[in-house]
């Protein structure tokens, strides 16, 4: 147990240093990026670019909102929410729109009360989306098929929907994250102090946090494993009880609701549950559909 609760802390240290290293700060300090000179000003008009040579979005945004969807034709556009308007700089570089919130070298006093909305499209044979932010929320509904996606966020809620994704990482500092996926092979989703909610269909679901809370509630014909790593965070996982589950659950002071029992299975097909904690509850409630 001790050795346990010693890869717990560890895991807890590496959560909250994560963001150490980040581009962004909480604060927002001076925006900097490589090779700026290669980068084209928004001039306020709706950019529409050739996607025959594009397979990947890489957005990074301090402050506001960002939308990101489905749409015939690749197309970038902002609003000015608030604040002193920067405008956002972009450019395609080895197959990736990639998409920067303002100038290099533009100064954080000036970034600071800045508040923008990016607006992406992205027409179908997209491959991978990687998205950064430090207090934007989030928001992205995208149906045709992609292989990756990663969302960093600090402080911006993230609601995500994908219809046909291989795989997904998200990581958070205190934002809040609501994964909608179908037919995902892995959902990875990290954070320190935000909650977040899996929904959807997916093979194998992995959470790590500090004092986060999970909701899992994802189809059980395709899952094939769940694995929790929390120091203080509940966890509730939803179970239509059609298979079998291998339960492992190491906690200090946790409390275990298990409304679902012992379920057999003739196949013999099992969801491997795995649940670390030192004082988080894990609840498995019943699907009552």
């Amino acid at each position: 147990m001790k050795k346990g609760i010693a890869a717990l802390v560890g895991a807890a240290v590496a959560a909250s240093a994560l963001f150490t290293a980040c581009r962004f700060n909480v604060s927002p300090g001076d925006y900097f990026f490589d090779n700026d000179e290669e980068y084209t000003e928004f001039t306020g008009q709706t950019v529409e670019l050739d996607e025959k040579n594009v397979t990947s979005l890489d957005l990074d945004w301090v402050a506001g909102e960002i939308e990101i969807r489905e749409g015939e034709k690749l197309t970038v556009a902002e609003e000015n929410l608030k604040g002193t308007y920067c405008p956002l700089y972009f450019a395609v570089k080895d197959g990736a729109l990639c998409v920067k919130f303002c100038k290099s070298g533009t100064l954080g006093s000036v970034i600071g009360n800045c508040s923008k909305k990016v607006t992406v499209t992205l027409p179908e044979g997209m491959k991978e989306i990687k998205v950064n932010s430090v207090s934007a929320k989030i928001g992205t509904d995208y149906q045709k098929k992609l292989e990756s996606v990663t969302v960093n966020t600090v402080s911006g809620d993230c609601a995500v929907a994908f219809d046909a994704l291989e795989s997904i990482k998200t990581d958070a500092v205190s934002a809040n994250v609501d994964i909608s996926v179908n037919g995902a092979s892995s959902v990875v989703c990290n954070s320190v102090s935000g909650n977040a909610q899996i929904l959807g269909s997916a093979g194998e679901v992995s959470a790590h946090s500090v004092s986060g809370d999970f909701k899992i509630i994802v189809n059980n014909k395709e899952l094939r494993s769940v694995k929790i790593d929390t120091i203080s965070g509940d966890a509730e996982i939803e179970l239509d009880g059609s298979r079998d589950c291998s339960l492992e659950y190491n906690t200090v002071s946790g409390k275990l609701t298990n409304e679902v029992g012992e379920v057999k299975n003739a196949s013999g097909d099992k969801i491997g549950i795995k649940v670390d904690s030192v004082s988080g509850n894990l609840n498995i409630v019943k699907n009552q559909d």
